[in-house]
């Protein structure tokens, strides 16, 4: 069963006075490529939501207990989210250059449910100061075309988005939605996209995560923003093991990767980093699950690019390789070892 969103990293941040959970709101995108790698090819979407809010309840002592403005109504969400989705993944928004990615889905649903946009790449939990999120420009009327006569910096966004086309799309479509959520009353905010079928080994499927934690005192602005790619439950027949009868035959191995501080324009990459840790799994003749771990991981910190591309700097890739073998231990359901690499 997929996953919930992740919790809320306890030792950086203070907990919320109280939260709001949706969790596996069914959908279908054709904005996110399949497990051959193919775009535009319809596909369910499981979309997770936990709002933290940064004053408790007062429902307890209203009259009548109502739902009030203290509180958000999961009722409105789930109608409001599944709605933005039909529309996002109808013309023209559905006719995204390459096909559109799962990044681009989490940079627009974001959008829509606080009004702000999301820094071009993911800040590695920085400083209040580093993690100022670009406000959502002013909608345009959706009858209205672009104007023909764009200042120089429009010009350049549309340029940069016909030669990187896995980048964020035009949302002038979507801008005349007003935010779903309060900033003022956010204390942190954590989407899941699932894309169960889109793994072919992974039994679990991959999943982003963006959480972002909002300072009040600056009117709402994050102080901290992280996104999370993971591919769970990489299933495959592995020769490892110290004992003697283990190097006699291939046994299963469950891997999870999950890659911290991930970039929403990087696109789809989890189909490759599926392949690339599969095929060594499969060709692997270690011992230890610590050795083959390492191994894996930095392997796929190796592929993940490193660096941004317009600045240079290195935007902290962290990657996390779980493997479990359930033979190991007849009488538990399997040892785990994890290992990091930053």
């Amino acid at each position: 069963m997929p996953q919930s969103p992740p919790p809320l990293r306890p030792l950086l941040i203070p907990p919320p006075s109280s939260q709001v959970h949706l969790r596996n709101l069914r959908a279908t995108t054709i904005h996110a490529h399949d497990a051959w790698n193919r775009s535009r090819k319809p596909q369910p979407l499981l979309i997770s939501i936990s709002i933290g809010l940064s004053q408790p309840f007062s429902t307890s002592s209203a009259p009548g207990d109502v739902v009030d403005s203290s509180t958000v109504h999961y009722g409105h969400l789930a109608k409001g989210v599944s709605s933005w989705m039909d529309e996002y993944e109808s013309p023209p928004l559905s006719k995204a250059p390459g096909g559109g990615t799962v990044g681009m889905i989490m940079e627009h649903l974001f959008a829509h449910l606080t009004g702000l946009k999301l820094p071009s790449s993911s800040s590695s939990w920085p400083s209040s100061s580093q993690a100022q999120l670009r406000p959502r420009p002013q909608a345009q009327p959706q009858t209205e075309a672009l104007p023909q006569d764009q200042d120089g910096e429009q010009q350049q966004q549309q340029q940069q988005q016909q030669q990187q086309p896995l980048n964020t799309i035009a949302t002038a479509d979507l801008e005349h939605l007003p935010p779903f959520l309060t900033l003022s009353r956010l204390h942190s905010l954590a989407i899941t996209l699932s894309l169960p079928k889109a793994s072919l080994l992974g039994s679990r499927g991959v999943f982003l995560t963006t959480t972002a934690v909002f300072d009040p005192s600056a009117s709402g602005a994050p102080s901290l923003i992280n996104s999370q790619l993971a591919v769970r439950g990489i299933q495959m027949p592995t020769l490892i093991g110290v004992n003697a009868n283990e190097r006699t035959a291939k046994q299963v191995l469950i891997a999870d990767v999950e890659i911290e501080n991930f970039r929403l324009e990087s696109g789809d990459v989890y189909v490759d980093v599926e392949r690339v840790v599969s095929e060594m799994m499969e060709q692997s003749s270690f011992e230890t699950l610590e050795a083959l771990g390492t191994l894996l991981a930095e392997k796929v910190i190796s592929y993940v690019p490193p660096l941004d591309k317009r600045s240079g700097r290195d935007i902290g890739w962290q990657v996390k390789i779980s493997l479990e073998k359930p033979m190991a231990v007849p009488l538990a359901d399997a040892p785990i070892v994890e290992v990091i690499v930053r």
